[in-house]
């Protein structure tokens, strides 16, 4: 199994945060989304975008840092390798 990187939301400290993926999403990114492991943002970006939901609050967050950037880069990593997993089985 796969580990999930450690993500809390800043304002209600739950670990129940999702990536926000922008694009035009391919078939994978609609699979992960109707599992709710990650939100869709649409396909219009305008330069501010949050790239973090939580499930408990609603709340979207932004990334303001490198690490916070890597974090969500990493996130991502996790999610491909899980959707591998997912389709093997």
């Amino acid at each position: 199994m796969i580990k999930r990187p450690d993500i809390k939301c800043k304002y209600c400290n739950s670990e129940s945060m999702i990536p926000i993926i922008y694009g035009y999403p391919s078939k994978e990114m609609l699979y992960l989304n109707s599992l709710n492991l990650l939100e869709l943002g649409g396909c219009v970006l305008e330069g501010d975008e949050p790239y973090w939901k939580c499930l408990a609050c609603q709340k979207t967050i932004k990334i303001n840092t490198e690490k916070e950037e890597r974090l969500y880069f990493k996130y991502l990593k996790y999610l491909e390798k899980s959707y591998i997993q997912i389709i093997e089985q």
